[in-house]
């Protein structure tokens, strides 16, 4: 059977050379092999293949080397040049299609990729040929065929993922495959006859037919990244703009297109999620230094009140050892607390923390806390008033709801004055609940609430019972809340209150509705 064409792969790797050879064979293409750059200009000093298959990287002489010796001679540089890269830096590729490459394959290997690239870079230098060695009459013979050839040319570069289009001298698009029409989000009927540049912004117009007509008069290759925006989207692209020159005479400019915008977008996503993890890590370690701080104080006030009770012990009365005991005793039960707590943020923070949301009644797990802040609330005399609705229901984890509403009640009731007032409600729409929990207590200031959640700004402060806390029960809830897909938040009113007037607080919370 007749070969379609005589093809020369050079590549320093034997594997590759024999995977190529293998796959180019079965479809009847003649295959020459060279292990260098230099066996490979060497080769051509014998032998005119149709098209070469060229790797970038080798050894002595690389790719873009040989790429430039061939485009240097009169008599190789019409070989259309394929490079093989497992590169993908656009730079590269700028630099290889500035070279004169018509094409890049991406290692590893798709066969079919391999094969329609080639195909279409072997059928348009076929064209080529023929635009310039057959007469007149046999072009006339061939017309049909041509159009029956152009016909499957158009079939291929519709299998490419590339955009390509075809402009004659007057910038109009005459042809344009599958994927520079999804590209657009356009059909090819909407801009075949036309330049393009009439679906671009005014400002972006100018340029875009300078660029053409440089290429056609020129003939010079222009590659560049650009912008295009159409239907009000803007696509960063690298445009690959060259000219071809009928037998004829009449002049055509063949582009590609590569779209980048979306790993433009990664690449701002990712330079955003490491500017994120890094702020992040600064503030666990301002977190953790300040816990080192909460951790040690107490330590000393226990070592501290154990030496003078071992020095002292047979000189203190019964009621004065009691005293020492009793504040050694308080240390280490609010050291504990803080430690659980810190437990129970760091599993949170990590997602260790057992999660099992699902269909609860919000009502009884508020009367479940409920009735064990009673007495805390009782001893200062605070009224509690629950305004939610008993049928409310929510899709969450119900140890995780009880510690939120245990932390946001025993807030409350720490900042409230004796007989003050909390209100518990909540409101919701079609997914979500929103629960607000708000006392009538000491209020906050705006950079107390801005620091709220904020684990490098650890807060605490005594209740109007001088009560004390770890500060860590609002990170825990921020943390479980997220777990959820919720938001928290606080109000609060401090300044500029009538006289008389106690300051307010309000915190809120999301929970789904359903699963």
């Amino acid at each position: 059977m007749k070969t379609k064409g005589t093809i020369l792969i050079v590549d320093d790797s034997h594997d590759t050379l024999a995977l190529l050879s293998n796959f180019l064979v079965e479809e009847h293409y003649k295959v020459l092999t060279a292990d260098s750059g230099e066996l490979a200009l060497a080769s051509l000093k014998k032998v005119t293949p149709d098209l070469i298959l060229l790797d970038i990287r080798m050894p002595n002489m690389d790719g873009f080397e040989v790429c430039c010796n061939l485009k240097n001679k009169k008599e190789l540089k019409h070989i259309p040049v394929i490079f093989l890269t497992a590169l993908t830096d656009n730079g590269d590729k700028i630099k290889g299609f500035k070279l004169g490459a018509v094409d890049y394959l991406n290692k590893p290997f798709e066969k079919e990729e391999l094969l329609a690239r080639v195909n279409v870079q072997i059928e348009l230098y076929t064209y080529h040929k023929l635009f310039k060695e057959q007469t007149a009459r046999q072009l006339f013979e061939k017309e049909k065929q041509l159009s029956d050839e152009k016909k499957r040319l158009k079939t291929i570069l519709n299998t490419l993922d590339d955009p390509i289009f075809v402009k004659d001298n007057h910038h109009r698009i005459i042809m344009a495959n599958t994927a520079f029409c999804n590209i657009f989000k356009m059909e090819e009927k909407d801009f075949l006859g036309k330049t393009f540049a009439e679906n671009v912004p005014e400002n972006e117009r100018a340029e875009f037919l300078t660029i053409d007509r440089a290429v056609l008069d020129t003939g010079i290759t222009d590659i560049r990244e650009e912008t295009i925006t159409v239907e009000n989207f803007t696509h960063t692209i690298i445009t690959s703009k060259s000219r071809f020159v009928e037998h004829s005479g009449e002049k055509f400019l063949v582009g590609t297109l590569h779209d980048i915008s979306e790993i433009n977008k990664a690449e701002q996503k990712i330079k955003k999620q490491n500017e994120q993890l890094t702020q992040l890590s600064a503030a666990k370690l301002r977190f953790v230094s300040i816990l080192g701080h909460d951790l040690k104080s107490p330590f000393n006030t226990i070592i501290g009140f154990t030496d003078i009770l071992l020095k002292k012990f047979r000189t203190f009365d019964a009621e004065k050892i009691e005293q020492q005991l009793t504040i050694i005793n308080n240390t280490a039960r609010n050291t504990f607390k803080l430690l659980e707590d810190i437990i129970l943020w760091a599993k949170a923070n990590s997602r260790k923390v057992s999660f099992s949301p699902r269909k609860i009644n919000f009502s009884d797990v508020y009367e479940s806390v409920l009735s064990t802040l009673k007495p805390q609330a009782k001893q200062k005399e605070i009224t509690i008033n629950n305004l939610v609705a008993k049928e409310l229901n929510v899709f969450a984890d119900i140890n995780m709801v009880a510690l939120i509403l245990r932390n946001l009640l025993s807030n409350a009731i720490k900042f409230t004055h004796s007989k003050g007032q909390i209100t518990i409600n909540a409101e919701q729409n079609d997914t979500m609940v929103t629960v607000s929990v708000t006392d009538n207590g000491v209020g906050m200031d705006s950079d107390t609430m801005n620091k709220l959640f904020d684990m490098s700004q650890k807060i605490i402060s005594r209740g109007t019972a001088n009560e004390t806390g770890t500060g860590l029960g609002l990170l825990l809830c921020k943390e479980y809340i997220e777990m959820h897909d919720g938001k928290i938040w606080a109000e609060s009113e401090i300044e500029n209150l009538p006289a008389g007037k106690t300051g307010a607080s309000t915190f809120y919370f999301t929970l789904k509705r359903n699963g």
